[in-house]
């Protein structure tokens, strides 16, 4: 609980995989950055905020950060339809 507010707090209820806001709290579930399956840790600098929708969608994979900011800017600005 400690870590889903101090990440809802220094981010806001923004999905790091999406890009999009997180309308609300039953929407929202901390992700593992390494998942827990890999290895990961349930530590702040290893948890990021996620849509389920988005979490499922990952599942046990680990997505680097470039793949992440990428997905970002795609939320953030949407996709041409040329």
């Amino acid at each position: 609980q400690y870590i889903r507010q101090r990440l809802i707090a220094e981010h806001g209820m923004v999905c790091a995989l999406c890009g999009k806001p997180i309308e609300s709290e039953k929407e929202l579930t901390v992700d593992h950055i390494i998942p827990r399956a890999m290895g990961g840790a349930t530590i702040y600098g290893n948890c990021q905020l996620a849509h389920k929708s988005c979490n499922l969608r990952k599942g046990n994979k680990y997505i680097d950060t470039e793949t992440v900011e990428n997905a970002t800017e795609i939320g953030k600005k949407g996709v041409d339809k040329a």
